[in-house]
């Protein structure tokens, strides 16, 4: 995925029992989860990932994040890599 959208989405990963503080804020219940937090909003949640958690619906809902929120990229078909 980081080399779909380049500097155009910033990927964290954050261990649960490092900083639970985070999974708290942020109400992540199940793992992984991601959450999209929009610059200029203080942190907070500007959009949940709800969807199945399969690569196509991930891809959907990312291609749709950053048409709305910053440039425009659609994503073709390709096998994910492991680096979800």
């Amino acid at each position: 995925m980081r080399e779909t959208y380049g500097e155009q989405v910033i990927f964290l990963q954050v261990n649960k029992d490092t900083v639970p503080e985070i999974v708290r804020k942020y109400g992540a219940r199940g793992f992984p989860s991601f959450f999209y937090v929009k610059p200029g909003m203080n942190g907070r949640v500007a959009s949940r990932f709800n969807e199945d958690r399969d690569y196509g619906s991930l891809k959907k809902w990312m291609n749709k994040l950053v048409t709305v929120h910053g440039g425009v990229v659609e994503v073709e078909d390709e096998e994910p890599d492991d680096e979800i």
